[in-house]
Order: C-alpha cells, then structure tokens, then sequence
C-alpha cells in the first residue's frame, strides 16, 4: 500500500473530542503514502463534543488541508451548546456521491455529483437552500433528504403547486428521490421549483 498514488475517501467519524483536519490526516494515513500524488476526500465529524478552549474555525480546518497541498473547502455546524459537527471535502470533487449535506453547506459546483443526501434534524432546510443546492449540483440522478424541522418561510400553497406543477414538466431526469421530512410537499416543492431557475 506504501506505493499507491491515487487515494479516494468518504469517511464519517462520530463521537470524538475533535475534528479530523489536514494534521491529523497527514500524521496518520498521507505521510505513510509516499508515492501519492492523486487525494480526494469527502469526510464528516459528527457529534464531536468541544472540551478545548481552542474552537477552530472552518477556515482553520481548511488551512490545515491547504497547507499540506490539498485543494479543500470546510463547513462547521453548531448543534447544540457543545456539539459539533464539521465536514471538509476535495474542490474539485471527483466523486459520483456526496453525503450529509447540512444547512451550513456554503455552495460550489460539483458536476461530478450524481448521488446526493441532505440530513440535518435541528434546521429546516429553506427554500433558498434548496435554490443553492439546485445551482452547486447539476447533474444529479439520486437526491435522499432527512429533515425533521418545518420550513420557517411558508410559501402560499397556490404558489408552490404552481412552482411544483410547472416544474414537474422541465426538470431533470432523476432515478429516485427519497424524503424523510414531516413536511414533505413544501420540500419537495421548493427543491423542484429551484432545479430551473
């Protein structure tokens, strides 16, 4: 494994007291991988319990990564008084699947994304981020959504059987779109709406 020069990872990590960053990756998997000269990565730390004085920042844990050479953006979500949640990926993302996308999300463009899931139980996902989802990516075939908060922004019911309507006849071609919500038409609604506008 010591020659292998192109590395692609998805990793989820629950429960620690810190977050996987550019540092920790490097010390124990990267410097062990000499030839590599191909990384992509997708990770999330879910439900990291803060007991350091020092909170890094989004822009810390993206540093960490981009002083070791890797091309990388970062998001940081605050749940509740000390549990954290951070997600850093590759840009540009050479993967087909992204996972667990948050209400913290911050944009891009992931053409290569066919396969996407949305999952956050303590924000509604609103119909602006449904619009920034619709933008950063394009392409996609699988589109899995968990959310248990309502939408705070209501829209008219007329309005969005309008927007649902209208777009179920221009919007793209998906293999499946599964939804855990308890308001699953507004959502539904509001990220077909935004597919083509």
């Amino acid at each position: 494994m010591s020659h292998l020069e192109k590395l692609t990872i998805s990793l989820g990590f629950r429960g620690r007291t810190s977050f996987i960053d550019g540092i920790h990756l490097d010390n124990c998997i990267l410097s062990r991988l000499p030839h590599l000269h191909t990384f992509v990565f997708n990770i999330i730390t879910d439900f990291v319990r803060s007991t350091e004085h020092f909170e890094p920042s989004a822009d810390h844990i993206r540093r960490t990564f981009i002083q070791r050479g890797h091309h990388a953006d970062c998001y940081i979500d605050y749940h509740h008084i000390n549990m954290r949640r951070c997600h850093v990926y590759s840009v540009p993302l050479n993967m087909e699947r992204m996972r667990h996308i948050s209400h913290g999300f911050p944009g891009g463009t992931f053409i290569n994304v066919r396969i996407l899931s949305l999952l956050d139980d303590s924000h509604s996902f609103e119909h602006n981020f449904f619009a920034q989802i619709s933008r950063s990516f394009p392409l996609l075939s699988r589109l899995v959504v968990r959310n248990t908060t309502p939408q705070k922004e209501k829209r008219s019911h007329q309005l969005v059987k309008i927007d649902l309507t209208v777009s179920m006849y221009t919007s793209i071609m998906w293999n499946s779109f599964f939804l855990t919500s308890k308001h699953v038409y507004l959502v539904f609604a509001s990220f077909m709406f935004n597919m083509n506008t």
